[in-house]
């Protein structure tokens, strides 16, 4: 949850920069845990912030989303244990 905390702090104090470094962290993760989705949803919200533009609302909703599904299915692999 921590860098999605990241990536919404520097959007709501328009600090794009530290909002980008978040997002680009969370797409490396993403893509190199397999989880290609979440690294898509990072991707394309690093691709508004590298332009200097803030992002739509559904862009960051739809990273929130998939962040949230794999947070949930870790929890539910480690409840298994």
């Amino acid at each position: 949850r921590q860098r999605q905390m990241c990536i919404e702090t520097g959007l709501k104090n328009g600090d794009l920069q530290s909002a980008f470094r978040a997002a680009h962290t969370l797409k490396g993760i993403g893509y190199n845990l397999g989880l290609n989705r979440l690294g898509d949803r990072a991707a394309a919200l690093c691709e508004v912030l590298h332009t200097g533009s803030v992002p739509a609302p559904e862009l960051l909703r739809q990273l929130t989303e998939e962040y949230c599904c794999v947070i949930d299915a870790i929890h539910e692999l480690k409840s298994e244990i």
